[in-house]
């Protein structure tokens, strides 16, 4: 099993266990949704309070694991609440989050994931001859439904100790236009139920509900955490548009967030916007961060705009046409105000506070950015994001009052999405910047940041221009999903063009020299006008000097054609020993109409990559050798910290044994005779390789050891030594 497949190991379906108010342990589970490049993680009791996952949650860009939620929110508030136990409640909210899990206020009652299809198998041999299904997250699919409106839905169901049922339907699009948001549809309603066992406990009218959700976005990198407490939201910008307090350039409702300067110890120096990763170390003034190899470039690590926007919330409960007033709150709160912290349903005054302080409080005004920036340009800031509080802000906002009657419902629904620049941009402006600089970093003025300086796609901006160009992004995003939601006739058929379906099966074998691949294709798959296939040598992320992308090795111009009969392909240029990861897209047979919704016209729509994305390396091996005698030991000596032109460069901690028999033991041995781990090469190659572990998986010191290789065939031993230097 790789490195990365033991990290990612815990993203099967997660038990989260707290102790509901009898003193009974709860048991919640959550769910990924996964099949773009947003994935997001949702709990089946409707929302995410803190410490339920480490990350994996709006985690944009899907490929360099990038998370960018830490708490999701969600409250239900209601005014004069009679209660099954007789007593009358002039204020209940019913909480999950940010710090109270929702035992004994909410009962799930239903947790469900729906696909337009079964998900795709994705098979990858490893160099120990085993096969894995290579995957980053487990698809744990409970049904496939061909008239789904989205390409994967969840869905939960929950009872509140108010006696309102909440049902959340979030869908998931796997069309590369739409695929970095998800759809998330709410149904309130009055049913009385109140301890979630299906039966009326309390007819009654509530009266002032209202759904408040907080989210607490984390916007930090994949390898490098910057900023300290930015793991926790601190440094995060929150602005609002469409809310009526200022005039705006845009016609929807939405809050969104983004990374500031973080005015930490050197910002006096330096300007963080976007936190270029600087890289190399020590004694030339870089920081010294932990680095993925070759990741000194300057790329910005943190370009990424996130938010959500109101797609539709009803009038009320007799009247389903959308309310231009909803969210009727939006607004800021501090991440470790008093109220987020010790709430009970039960208690009317504690819950008086949640319901007047945050759930209807109306909108604020000045926003929080405008208070960070009072420019209001957020390219210069003029300010910290924590606005002296050492958490920072989260984002808030509500839906309501609305009145309910027994069995009336509401309908609410919101679009969360994530853009900004890609990877590649994000180096590709990270890297003139750096450049730029050439000089000490506590030497850079922050002024080099905010001057137009940056020249790319025919305009010239400053590193911090570029950056706040995601919100361009983002805000297209936004307008994509109301397209999509618009055409959906209220979600009831598919609302955007299909993509193509993906192969159904992607098998990738390493042989003698080179890689096969072979795939099959669903039996009720539309025509395609052929494949692409993409590779990356070393990382299954890509490049880092090339913003992460891959290569196309087959189907693109200037490659070998891969046209809707090929069914395999041999890549006999992968470089032995070293892994190779792959995917594969199928190529729509027709253009986009010019009308398409969501969608630009006249493009070739393609399957989405991360159906096919192998996340465990295959590598070519060569044959085995001809002598026993003959196998040879690289790299030898062995230094960890030698540049990667004489190391492995796919690991840094790996030697290889080449030219082995085809079947053989083999033994390594301190230069004493102790044993430090045995292999049973069995793969038929003469490649095997080793990563500096014992049996017991101890890590090894310096030093020089013995390998002694028997050969199976014909019982022949041949020692020889090798040296490791740390």
């Amino acid at each position: 099993m790789s490195d990365r497949r033991l990290k990612l190991g815990f993203l099967l379906p997660i038990l989260f266990w707290m102790v509901a108010p009898d003193g009974v342990l709860a048991q919640f589970q959550n769910k990924p949704l996964a099949v773009g490049n947003l994935v997001n993680v949702y709990s089946e009791i409707g929302g995410e309070r803190e410490g339920w996952f480490s990350g994996n949650s709006l985690r944009w860009p899907r490929i360099l694991q990038q998370d960018n939620l830490r708490v999701g929110v969600m409250w239900i508030g209601a005014r004069n609440v009679e209660h099954m136990s007789g007593e009358t409640l002039d204020y209940m909210v019913a909480h999950v989050g940010p710090r109270v899990g929702g035992a004994g206020e909410l009962f799930p009652t239903e947790f469900t994931t729906v696909s337009r299809f079964e998900p795709p198998e994705v098979i990858v041999q490893l160099p120990t001859g085993d096969r894995v299904e290579s995957i980053d997250y487990f698809p744990d699919n409970d049904e496939v439904d061909p008239n789904l409106p989205a390409d994967r839905m969840i869905y939960t169901k929950v009872g509140t100790a108010m006696g309102i049922d909440y049902e959340r339907r979030v869908y998931a699009y796997d069309q590369s236009y739409n695929d970095n948001y998800h759809i998330q549809e709410y149904v309130l309603t009055n049913t009385g139920d109140q301890d979630g066992d299906g039966e009326q406990d309390v007819e009654q009218t509530l009266e002032g509900v209202y759904l408040h959700f907080q989210k607490r976005y984390t916007i930090t990198d994949w390898q490098y955490q910057p900023g300290g407490s930015d793991g926790w939201g601190a440094n995060v910008m929150n602005d609002i548009v469409g809310d009526g307090m200022e005039d705006y350039d845009v016609d929807f409702r939405a809050q969104y967030t983004w990374l500031g300067n973080a005015q930490n110890s050197d910002a006096a120096a330096f300007d963080e916007a976007g936190y270029p990763k600087l890289g190399l170390v020590d004694n030339d003034g870089w920081r010294a961060v932990p680095e993925a190899p070759g990741d000194t470039t300057g790329r910005l690590t943190a370009p990424q705009f996130l938010g959500t926007v109101t797609l539709h919330a009803d009038a009320s409960a007799d009247d389903e046409a959308d309310d231009p007033a909803q969210p009727s709150t939006t607004g800021h709160i501090d991440s470790d105000h008093p109220i987020l912290s010790g709430n009970d349903a039960f208690d009317s005054p504690r819950s008086e506070q949640d319901y007047n302080q945050a759930i209807a409080a109306g909108h604020m005004f000045p926003h929080h950015a405008d208070l960070v920036d009072g420019d209001g340009d957020f390219i210069t800031y003029n300010g910290t994001p924590q606005l002296g509080k050492a958490g920072g802000y989260s984002t808030m906002f509500s839906y309501g009052p609305y009145t309910l009657e027994p069995g009336e419902d509401v309908r609410i629904v919101i679009a969360e999405g994530v853009d900004g620049l890609d990877p590649f941009e994000a180096e590709l402006i990270g890297s003139a910047f750096k450049e730029l600089a050439g000089h000490r970093r506590d030497q850079m003025p922050p002024s080099l940041a905010t001057t137009p300086n940056i020249t790319y796609r025919g305009e010239t901006l400053s590193k911090n221009g570029w950056l706040q160009s995601g919100r361009d992004s983002l805000f297209q995003t936004f307008e994509r999903a109301l397209e999509a939601y618009a055409a959906s006739n209220v979600m009831t058929q598919y609302g955007i063009p299909d993509a193509p379906m993906p192969p159904s099966a992607f098998r990738v074998i390493p042989g003698q020299d080179e890689v096969h691949m072979e795939w099959e294709l669903y039996p009720d798959a539309d025509p395609i006008s052929g494949f692409e296939l993409y590779r990356s040598r070393t990382y299954y992320w890509g490049p880092v000097e090339n913003g992460f992308q891959y290569e196309c090795i087959a189907g693109c111009p200037g490659t070998p054609a891969l046209g809707p009969e090929a069914r395999s392909f041999e890549d006999a240029l992968p470089g032995r020993g070293i892994e190779q990861f792959y995917y594969i897209q199928t190529v729509a047979a027709n253009t986009t109409d010019a009308d398409s919704p969501a969608t630009p016209g006249g493009v070739r729509l393609k399957s989405n990559r991360y159906w096919t994305q192998t996340w465990d390396g295959a590598a070519a091996a060569r044959g085995p050798g001809e002598t026993t005698a003959g196998f040879v030991i690289v790299p030898n000596p062995l230094n960890v910290s030698a540049t990667g032109d004489i190391r492995w460069p796919d690991r840094e901690d790996k030697v290889g044994f080449l030219d082995v028999p085809a079947e053989c033991t083999i033994r390594i041995y301190t230069e004493r005779g102790d044993l430090v781990k045995t292999i049973e090469h069995t793969t038929g190659t003469g490649d095997e390789h080793w990563n500096l572990t014992t049996d017991s998986q101890q890590v090894i010191v310096s030093g020089v050891y013995i390998v002694a290789v028997d050969n199976h065939e014909n019982g022949e031993r041949e020692i020889k030594k090798f040296v490791i230097i740390r």
